[in-house]
């Protein structure tokens, strides 16, 4: 046998072989199919929620702050409208309250200076 010989496969059908790879894509699209929705939207490949993700993505694009941390966030409901509040740290030690109407639209952000007594 030669480097470029490959051994050939076991004689099946090359039918057989089509079947059993459109089963096998059928099912996983099956199981992507029946996943819910919500769960895919919200969340990333890390379990965080996606409109954490965003927040940093923005924090990052306007005012160059690499995210440590959210100190606090709540949803506030207001005529049947969620909206989302809250604060984000820096690591520079900056923080920005962000506030959000809609989950479709950009977070409002704002620098957070610190007051002193």
């Amino acid at each position: 046998m030669t480097a470029l010989h490959k051994p050939s496969a076991p004689n099946l059908p090359a039918a057989v072989v089509r079947r059993v790879g459109q089963r096998a894509a059928l099912a996983l699209l099956a199981a992507i199919l029946a996943m819910p929705a919500s769960s895919i939207a919200e969340e990333n490949n890390s379990g965080a929620p996606a409109w954490l993700s965003i927040l940093s993505l923005q924090l990052s694009d306007e005012y160059h702050c690499n995210m440590e941390k959210v100190l606090f966030e709540h949803d506030v409901e207001v005529g049947g409208r969620v909206s989302k509040e809250g604060r984000a740290k820096c690591l520079d030690g900056r923080e920005f309250d962000f506030s959000r109407d809609s989950e479709h639209e950009k977070f409002k952000l704002k620098l957070c200076m610190p007051t002193v007594c």
